[in-house]
């Protein structure tokens, strides 16, 4: 019997110590993502994974040598033997553009305008349509709902020869918490009181605090809840960067009453610590000491929630540049921090979709390729599904549960909708945001009106963001709404989003005791491999991204090799190179996205490498 126990024993022990790899990428380039599985096969045993709707996926395998095998529809579109999976996190993400996998143009237009439900791409009208189809039981008929109208559909001003760059477009911010003076003032006004009624939220009675550890180091990424005399939690945050912590004890309620603050309490990093009397360190610059220690995670998250309608079209290209800029940018300075990187991107009920959602991972190159992807189109009246799309952005994305930086950017032109359930689901995407520590930061674009403009700095407000708006002074797009009460200088937007996630993000990262590879970007201690699929052959180039060196392999003998930018101009070539092995030297280049193409048998295949140096 000893025996068999020690065997069991040293089993388990083995099988623990086997060593993991996570394996996550992207299938793109085939309609319908979902009908492809990837197949890993190591001797004899085989593991499969389904990429979800924008075809991510994500698997966890022991290290070592597999054979791949990618099958869309249950039919074999591709294989490669042999492929060696060894550090704990892999990135594949596989292209099939050029098996011709997708149907015929004119049917995915016609799926693009057709949705599930019957509805046509609103661009062609103006006439609002009622949605019912997320909408929950309110009391209230749908069909009386009154929600604001474009004037006039806009147009993407831009021809199709046009190749935006970053460093374009111009934009202004304004920090209401830090001018609570000039906001108090502004919600006299009351056309303004009424759009809190508008929306259900009144940003008005605030608890401000600021946080030290035992050691008078600030205590920053804290979880702080304030609860009241009967044990209740009124509201929940995270203190920033520099230890303060912003509190709301009314803001759903219209009809405001005065607590006894010296019944509250609040409690620090999940009930480590309770602290009854803070009620004279509200809203005063005198810094409230608790007995816990700072232990700030080093990572940083960042989402990017954009509206993809067709009235984003005029900025759209433009804010593609943009975002990769700011992933490129953030990347290089903050090399204490581990990154990740996710995106959502939505239109309308009865649009070609509703959500697009790419979960938050170590690879900027996943999060830059999907960004360029997109494409502005649908919409039609002026709401849109501003609610599902952040809803989805905090609970689809996977957050850590760390105490650490985490920053959403919303670019949007127009507000949700103004049936009651929509706007429950608002007042819960803000009272989630607060809790996990997710600082909402609005880019308004051309097009939104003063209800919208006061939605956005009602949710820069509630969670410790701020409220960026594009200007004119790029001319680029449509007019822009001058900003209600305060404004900055304008800066170009791309630096004005570095300077905020820099500003956000803040810390003596470096000046931790960390492992020594924690001081080199997380996306180069992972293995990460693009795949690009031909008819008879394939092209694979890593890493991607690249700093210094990207080694491309061609399962035949490549004849003919070329690499560009995306605006066309020509880094590398190479004819008659009828070799299966390449290494590029990327130093020199400029931070961007670059394009690798690849020809065999008079077959071009091409993927998209992002250069980080």
């Amino acid at each position: 019997m000893k025996y068999l126990v020690l065997a069991i024993v040293i089993l388990g022990y083995s099988n623990a110590s086997i060593k993991k790899s996570v394996i996550e990428g992207r299938i793109v380039g085939v309609y319908n993502q979902q009908q492809t599985k990837i197949y890993f096969k190591k001797l004899h045993k085989i593991d499969s994974v389904q990429p979800n709707a924008i075809g991510y996926y994500k698997i966890e395998l022991p290290s070592g040598a597999y054979d791949i095998t990618v099958k869309h529809a249950h039919k074999k579109v591709h294989e490669i033997k042999n492929f060696q999976l060894l550090k704990p996190q892999h990135a594949i993400n596989i292209n099939l553009s050029a098996l011709s996998l997708s149907p015929a143009v004119n049917e995915y237009n016609y799926l693009a305008k057709k949705s599930v439900s019957g509805r046509y791409d609103r661009s062609e009208s103006l006439a609002p349509v009622m949605d019912i189809d997320v909408m929950e039981s309110s009391g209230i008929s749908e069909s009386k709902a009154i929600e604001p109208k474009r004037t006039a559909m806009t147009k993407d001003k831009l021809g199709d020869d046009v190749k935006p760059s970053s460093g374009q477009l111009t934009a202004g911010h304004w920090r209401d918490l830090d001018e609570w003076a000039d906001w108090t003032k502004t919600n006299e006004d009351i056309g303004i009181k009424n759009l809190q009624k508008t929306w259900g939220i009144f940003p008005n009675q605030l608890y401000k605090l600021q946080l030290f550890d035992k050691n008078n180091e600030l205590l920053s990424f804290a979880q702080v809840a304030l609860i009241n005399h009967d044990k209740k939690v009124i509201w929940q945050s995270v203190s920033n960067q520099d230890g303060i912590v912003y509190l709301w004890p009314q803001l759903f309620e219209i009809a405001a009453f005065t607590f006894n603050k010296h019944e509250l309490k609040i409690t620090v990093n999940e009930k480590t610590q309770t602290i009854k009397d803070f009620t004279n360190y509200i809203n005063a610059k005198k810094p409230l000491k608790t007995n816990l220690e700072a232990k700030a995670t080093p990572l940083l998250e960042i989402a990017f929630i954009v509206d993809a309608t067709g009235s984003m079209g005029d900025e759209i290209r433009y804010l593609q540049s943009e975002l990769t800029d700011v992933i490129n940018r953030v990347q290089k300075r903050n090399r204490c921090l581990q990154i990740k990187t996710g995106s959502v991107f939505y239109k309308d009920h009865g649009d070609d979709y509703l959500t697009r959602v790419l979960p938050l991972s170590y690879n900027p190159a996943t999060t830059v390729n999907f960004i360029g992807e997109q494409a502005a189109g649908g919409g039609g009246d002026f709401p849109e599904a501003i609610d599902v799309a952040i809803e989805q952005g905090i609970n689809q994305l996977g957050w850590s549960n760390q105490h650490n930086p985490k920053i959403m950017f919303l670019v949007l032109d127009a507000p949700p909708h103004q049936d009651e359930s929509s706007k429950k689901r608002m007042r819960d995407a803000i009272t989630k945001a607060a809790e996990l520590g997710i600082r909402i930061i609005p880019i308004t674009a051309s097009g939104i009106d003063k209800s919208t403009e006061f939605l956005m700095k009602y949710l820069a407000i509630s969670t410790g963001g701020e409220y960026v708006y594009i200007t004119d002074d790029s001319k680029i797009g449509n007019s822009h709404m001058k900003p209600t009460g305060g404004e900055s200088k304008v800066s170009l937007l791309n630096n004005l989003m570095v300077k905020l996630v820099n500003q956000y993000s803040d810390g003596n990262w470096c000046n931790q005791e960390l492992n020594p590879n924690d001081s080199i970007p997380y996306f180069e201690q992972q293995q990460t491999t693009e795949m690009i699929v031909g008819k008879t052959w394939h092209m694979t180039f890593m890493p991607n991204p690249v700093v210094d060196y990207v080694d491309i392999h061609f399962s035949k003998e490549a004849e003919k090799i070329k690499i560009t930018d995306m605006k066309g101009n020509v880094l590398y070539a190479k004819d008659n190179h009828r070799k299966t092995d390449l290494k590029v030297n990327v130093q020199s280049w400029h931070s961007g996205v670059y394009v690798v193409y690849a020809t065999y048998n008079n077959e071009t295949i091409s993927g998209k490498l992002l250069v980080m140096n």
